[in-house]
């Protein structure tokens, strides 16, 4: 996993073959999808990398294609703007049936009952699943599972790691249903208490209070940097929703998609897209920060293509004139 010089010492034995890649051509079920998951072909003999994502967000979006015989743009933008997220919903599974054993516990359980793991700006449940998984079980799970001498190699366990060892529960000991309801349950309780704490009343939780993006430019001029920054917006989604959208620890958003784009190919006119926070580079122009809000709220713009379309949806035209 690190890098190191190129050359037969370092194990390095040549370039691999493009024409030894892994292809899928014309797939029979129509489609094809890829969301950074693990998507080498079983038995493949070549070491393309060892890091990949979960497979939560291309689970979601192999559901919602699958679902449709016929997929419109409206469907394509949907897609990439949906924020259910497969591992939510696995972890809610994981709840069923289980008791509070205090107020927390049972206030949290109630909040999530019935929950079906869609994660909008506006979801008081995606802001204690969020909270949950990222602050409180990882530590819960390790405490319970990790001899003491080796915790610390664990650092902040992910729940898209803790998720299956729950739910296979053969790391949990001889009662594997006891010891998966200590670490669910007291690890959700911690969180509820923590955000009653710091966020106050449940009625007024909100995902996107909490969740937001916000765009300061790397390199800003001294003065001038604050007026090139947009945001912040709370918007929804997570790193394991099709609208890909991590954070830090203090929810800022850090990653995603900020350009978003639908073709309908050979009527290349009819193509939607999205970027953030605007079109133009320049601070003083009114298009610097104006699809901020609409990339936040999952909207889109007409993407012209046609030498008509663009002159007639020009606002106005630059000339720029060599001196």
């Amino acid at each position: 996993l690190l890098p190191v010089p190129a050359g037969r010492a370092w194990r390095w034995t040549g370039m691999l073959d493009p024409a030894r890649l892994p292809v899928s051509y014309n797939p029979a079920k129509g489609w094809l999808a890829t969301a950074n998951e693990m998507n080498l072909p079983a038995g493949y003999p070549h070491l393309l990398g060892l890091e990949w994502a979960d497979r939560s967000r291309i689970n979601r979006i192999n559901e919602v294609i699958a679902a449709k015989p016929q997929f419109s743009l409206v469907d394509a933008m949907a897609l990439q703007t949906d924020t259910v997220s497969d591992n939510a919903r696995r972890m809610m599974a994981l709840l069923a049936g289980l008791a509070g054993r205090n107020d927390d516990e049972r206030a949290a359980l109630a909040m999530l009952k019935g929950w079906d793991g869609n994660e909008g700006a506006g979801s008081a449940q995606a802001l204690l699943y969020e909270y949950w998984a990222s602050t409180a079980l990882g530590p819960a799970a390790v405490a319970a599972l990790v001899p003491q001498s080796a915790r610390a190699g664990f650092g902040k366990a992910s729940a898209s790691n803790i998720v299956p060892v729950l739910e296979d529960g053969a790391l949990l000991g001889p009662d594997a249903a006891a010891k998966r309801a200590e670490i669910l349950l007291g690890s959700l309780g911690t969180a509820y208490a923590a955000l009653v704490s710091s966020k106050g009343d449940p009625a007024l939780w909100r995902w996107g209070g909490a969740h937001r993006a916000y765009f300061v430019p790397a390199l800003a001029l001294p003065d001038r940097g604050e007026g090139r920054s947009a945001g912040p917006l709370g918007i929804g989604g997570s790193g394991s929703t099709p609208m890909a959208a991590s954070y830090d620890d203090n929810f800022r958003v850090t990653a995603g998609a900020s350009v978003r784009l639908v073709m309908d190919v050979g009527a290349w006119d009819n193509a939607m897209v999205i970027n953030t926070p605007g079109q133009s580079g320049n601070a003083g122009d009114p298009h610097y920060r104006d699809l901020f809000p609409l990339w936040a709220g999952g909207d889109y713009v007409p993407f012209r293509w046609s030498r008509e379309a663009v002159d007639a949806a020009a606002e106005r035209v630059i000339n720029a004139v060599p001196q």
